[in-house]
């Protein structure tokens, strides 16, 4: 289970009471369209500002444009000081987990939102471009990063609450397939060797310009004059 000290013994703001609804943010850069970072962020804030429920929100990842993203946190803390978030820098996998699991909305552009979150049933609204093009289920609300959007979606997605379990992305039990898929096969191993002359000369399929037996007698006659190469495949 999710118990409140794996999420408040970290980080700073104020404390999540996971008895009662939270939101999850990420928002990372897209690095495609670098120089908009802090502008999509401070939209993104101001929209969570308008629906206040406690929120934790964990810091970008360190790719082309994270400082810009991390300033407008920042700023952002400063001015509002917001009694409802909560920053923390990142989560170890089992527990990020179970918090994305227990969220009642996820908020944001991590991969995580698209695949994991699907798995819970967790309601995501997917802001940006950092994500397009990627497969999603009926779990994902897609929205540019502009302040009305993100609330309209939020809305929806609270209102809505879990939905069912999705395997899009996988049942858990993909190990066990491959592994019986791996053990099923009989891959053809036994090499074969010709010899092929550099000069791009023709040479038959079988290697051979005479006729010989198999102990190796009138094997290839080689042009003394010719470099030849063994040839595997």
């Amino acid at each position: 289970p999710l118990l409140p000290e794996m999420i408040n013994h970290t980080g700073s703001g104020s404390e999540i009471d996971i008895s009662k609804p939270f939101r999850l943010v990420i928002f990372h850069p897209t690095t495609t369209s670098y120089g908009g970072e802090h502008e999509q962020m401070a939209n993104l804030l101001e929209a969570l500002e308008s629906l206040p429920m406690q929120t934790l929100l964990l810091w970008p990842n360190i790719d082309a444009g994270a400082d810009h993203i991390s300033k407008a946190i920042r700023v952002f803390r400063e001015r509002v000081a917001p009694t409802w978030l909560r920053t923390i820098t990142n989560l170890n996998p089992e527990i990020y987990l179970k918090v994305l699991a227990r969220a009642a909305c996820a908020v944001g552009n991590s991969s995580s939102f698209v695949r994991d979150a699907g798995y819970f049933g967790t309601p995501v609204v997917l802001v940006g471009d950092r994500q397009r093009g990627r497969e999603t289920d009926v779990h994902v609300t897609h929205v540019d990063p502009e302040t009305a959007a993100i609330v309209k979606a939020m809305q929806v997605q609270l209102s809505h609450g879990h939905y069912l379990a999705s395997t899009l992305y996988g049942d858990g039990h993909v190990a066990e397939r491959i592994a019986k898929e791996l053990a099923r096969l009989r891959p053809y191993v036994q090499k074969q060797l010709n010899y092929v002359a550099e000069d791009a000369q023709s040479i038959p399929p079988n290697g051979n310009e005479s006729t010989g037996n198999r102990n190796g007698s009138g094997r290839l006659q080689r042009d003394p004059q010719k470099k030849y190469r063994a040839a595997a495949r």
